[in-house]
């Protein structure tokens, strides 16, 4: 049961209501400007940074250009433009307040808020510190989390990904809050790497202080091709689980040898939820739901302790954070 407050409630409504209308609320999005171009690229990294921040405005040329490749008409293509430019940033703040969308700047907060606390424990400490993120859209939350702590000696982050575009959007970031270039090459390297191959994080055990998977586990044995299986997909029966996400598990387990003693991993995982055929046929955001019993069930089974692994979840019940020690 989600825990919403009454504008949000408003909202699921609205997106359960046009999930069966996926043409109106395409429409409705589309007369946001930012949330237009999110949905035009929404699995690509450069469409974290207006959820990440809240943006109510998004560049005019680049929405006239969404708009004007749709194929309505032209009279409905200038209309949603007219209004996308004149009462856009409104409706945009009212779509912020989806569920989905405000949860995942909880998230964003928690889990900048985590690093600090860390970073700011260890930061008197003369040894380095090494932090992984895997996933590199998420390295955000850490380029925020180092606004205060640039100064730890011989830190170093490695932005992982296989896609080097996540690469160049985090030095974007890191720019516009004051990061110069030179500051972010020393500290952030790239790492263009399949996360999923049989060969990442071999010979790489208790090295690294931090591990980060923020919103990564969520496009991980998302399309199982077995029918069998993926009639199972939701279930939390432990040997279902462990049938249905075996990529996640071993990765889990790479990552839990991979932590020093004491090292933390942050993951994240979404909860299956009202808004979800929204998102799934409008935003065309798909992600594979799991359950806290069921990611007990994967940590378990990829050979953590429980007792050293915290659950915490968002104000709206649909985003949840992992905070795990080696």
């Amino acid at each position: 049961m989600l825990r919403k407050n009454p504008i949000s409630s408003l909202q699921t409504k609205i997106c359960v209501s046009l999930s069966k209308r996926p043409s109106l609320g395409r429409l409705y999005f589309d007369l946001s400007p930012v949330f237009a171009i999110v949905r035009s690229r929404p699995e690509e990294a450069i469409s974290i940074v207006p959820l990440y921040k809240q943006s109510l405005y998004a560049s005019p040329s680049k929405y006239i250009k969404i708009i004007s490749e749709l194929k309505n008409g032209f009279w409905a293509r200038a209309g949603t433009i007219s209004f996308g430019l004149t009462f856009g940033p409104l409706l945009t703040w009212f779509i912020h307040q989806m569920a989905n969308v405000s949860d995942v700047r909880w998230r964003a907060r928690l889990v900048t808020s985590l690093l600090r606390q860390e970073l700011g424990a260890r930061a008197p400490l003369p040894k380095p510190v090494s932090i992984d993120v895997l996933g590199s859209g998420s390295g955000l939350y850490v380029i925020d989390a180092l606004k205060r702590f640039q100064a730890i000696p011989q830190l170093s982050i490695s932005l992982i990904d296989h896609d080097p575009e996540t690469y160049d959007l985090a030095q974007q970031y890191a720019k516009q809050i004051g990061i110069n270039e030179q500051s972010f090459k020393s500290t952030f390297n790239q790492q263009c790497s399949n996360i999923l191959s049989n060969d990442f994080y071999v010979d790489e055990e208790e090295t690294k202080d931090f591990v980060l998977m923020i919103g990564v586990g969520d496009h991980i044995d998302k399309v199982i091709k077995n029918r069998v299986l993926r009639s199972l997909m939701d279930s939390e029966h432990r040997f279902d689980v462990t049938a249905t996400n075996p990529d996640l598990i071993q990765l889990l387990t790479k990552t839990r040898k991979a932590l020093k003693s004491g090292g933390m991993l942050i993951y994240t995982f979404v909860n299956y939820n009202e808004e979800e055929p929204f998102m799934e046929k409008v935003v065309r955001w798909r992600h594979r739901y799991r359950s806290r019993k069921m990611i007990e069930a994967i940590f378990e089974a990829s050979g953590w302790d429980n007792e050293h692994v915290e659950y915490v979840t968002g104000p709206s019940g649909v985003q949840n954070v992992v905070i795990a020690r080696a």
